[in-house]
């Protein structure tokens, strides 16, 4: 889980809208809802970062 959260951290400049949900799609059925959760906030995360 941590290496998950790293690598969208570690990618975020080419992470945009499209590329986020797809990750969201890949990961939805390996993790529990509170690890998926982590997953679509830190997405979150850097895409309100981009729009700033």
């Amino acid at each position: 889980m941590a290496r998950i959260l790293k690598n969208i951290e570690d990618e975020k400049e080419v992470i945009d809208t499209s590329s986020a949900e797809k990750i969201k799609e890949t990961y939805r059925q390996y993790l529990n809802d509170e690890q998926y959760q982590q997953v679509v906030q830190a997405l979150d995360k850097v895409l309100a970062e981009k729009k700033e």
